[in-house]
């Protein structure tokens, strides 16, 4: 992004711009930028036009503005930079003359080239491509905090001023960014890497561990079986009246987007993501979740929560959601009816093979899989999938029962990345759904016994929402 030279924050703690569509310079809140927003990079020379560039690199040389309207632009170039010590820190600030006048910043968001002295309004911070990275991931994105576990939302970060920016109740000077030690995904075209975690510093030697929330709940849809649609279509109600969920939606698929949008609530449909496949047997359906370990484009979602269509939400996802961000681990329902090492169906085939002590009795399912996010989780799902092919390769296509449940209850065991909560305590299974107590909602139901799945979601869910739908907005 910028090719990696630092951009111009003002006074007012916003960044400097170039609108191409009023052929202005002007001020820009840092959340308010994006892909196709050009930002001016700091001159790296004398007697150069002012150059501005979009996070994708694309840059767009303009002059330096006079602001006559009759005389419009011109390319006069800048003939002095000049470095200022900040009264302040030891941060650099620099001011920008031509001629015998210096750019300028206003409180009313303009930007003029009038000023004939430097004062406060004609000082610029260069902001390094990470730290201006960081700066826009807090105010577009949520965080947690590890020791406190504070969540600190996006809607709360506040520009102070060109010194702070308030995260989580903190001023955290420009100088304490990027991120200490972060772990960044890489970035889509046009976009910015947003960092997954890293260590924050306020007042010099205080820290905490940042961690990016931006949570995605993932599903698997083949075929347009009737019963299949209505029992996502419950799900996702579910998901979005009961869970209060209101996120992102990945459905891995070989149907229309169309077509599954309108099983959405219409808040969650311009949230939908479609990633296609293509299944040729049932193995291919079952271990389509190990693909979300190799989607770039959900690489900034975290955490991942993978569920069957046949799951019916019933508590606020959001405690879940937090968990699953901060213990770095996935998790999923225990079967206490199939023993971990014995039971074909939970790797059972796999550790008779490969023996090791297990500190655990039981397998888990995994049509319930909650993963730290898509680019923590993204090694152990690859891994599993790797395996998986090659056992098969081995084996044959149905050699290994259960497919990528018994490679996924291997596997991360071998890798030390599960741990039971906190999926299964908040999990009932259910066979009848006018059975179940609406009194007692744990957090999910999942409805896989049952004969006629969808059915019986719309018994437990006529019991406990009846007006679900209407709440949603839908039909």
């Amino acid at each position: 992004m910028v090719n990696g030279t630092p951009v111009l924050l003002s006074y007012f703690g916003n960044l400097v711009c170039w609108d191409e569509s009023e052929r202005s310079v002007k001020q820009i809140h840092p959340r308010d930028v994006t892909g196709a927003t050009f930002l001016l990079r700091l001159p790296t020379q004398e007697h150069q036009p002012l150059q501005f560039v979009s996070l994708s690199g694309k840059v767009v040389q303009v002059g330096v503005p006079d602001f006559q309207p009759e005389r419009g632009f011109h390319t006069l170039a800048i003939n002095v930079i000049l470095t200022l010590q900040s009264p302040h820190g030891t941060a650099a600030l620099v001011a920008i003359r031509a001629g015998h006048q210096y750019l300028r910043a206003s409180f009313d968001g303009t930007i003029d080239m009038t000023a004939t002295e430097i004062n406060d309004w004609e000082q610029f911070r260069p902001l390094d491509p990470l730290a201006l990275n960081d700066l826009i991931g807090f105010f577009r994105y949520d965080w947690l905090m590890k020791g406190s576990r504070q969540h600190v939302f996006a809607s709360q970060t506040q520009m102070v001023n060109q010194r702070f920016v308030n995260i989580g109740g903190h001023d955290v000077a420009f100088s304490d960014l990027p991120l200490f030690e972060a772990e960044r995904t890489e970035a889509p075209p046009d976009e910015l890497a947003p960092a997954i975690s890293g260590i924050l510093f306020r007042d010099g030697w205080k820290h905490d561990r940042l961690l990016l929330f931006n949570p995605l709940v993932a599903f698997v849809m083949f075929g347009q079986s009737p019963s299949l649609l209505r029992q996502f279509q419950l799900s996702v109600h579910s998901l979005h009246v009961l869970g209060k969920y209101d996120g992102a939606i990945l459905v891995l698929t070989d149907q229309p987007a169309d077509l599954l949008a309108s099983c959405l609530p219409p808040a969650l449909r311009y949230k939908l993501l479609i990633h296609p496949m293509v299944a040729n047997d049932r193995m291919d359906i079952v271990a389509a979740r190990l693909v979300l370990g190799n989607l770039p484009a959900i690489a900034h979602y975290q955490p991942v929560l993978y569920a069957d269509a046949d799951i019916v939400f019933d508590a606020p996802l959001a405690p879940v959601l937090k968990i699953l961000t901060l213990s770095g681990l996935f998790s999923a329902q225990y079967e206490n009816f199939n023993p971990l090492g014995e039971a074909p169906s939970v790797g059972g085939t796999l550790f008779q093979d490969d023996p090791m002590p297990l500190r655990e009795k039981f397998g888990f399912n995994a049509g319930l899989l909650g993963m730290p996010g898509a680019w923590r989780a993204g090694a152990a799902l690859r891994t599993a999938a790797l395996a998986l092919a090659r056992y098969t390769g081995a084996n044959g296509r149905d050699g290994l029962p259960w497919y990528e449940q018994s490679m996924l209850n291997y596997s991360l065991r071998r890798l030390d990345l599960f741990y039971p909560e906190p999926i299964t305590s908040r999990t009932q299974i259910c066979e009848h759904g006018d059975q179940l107590d609406v009194h007692a909602p744990r957090g999910f139901i999942h409805f896989w016994p049952a004969h006629d799945r969808a059915l019986e979601m719309e018994r437990y869910l006529a019991k406990l929402a009846p007006d679900m739908f209407d709440e949603a907005g839908s039909k």
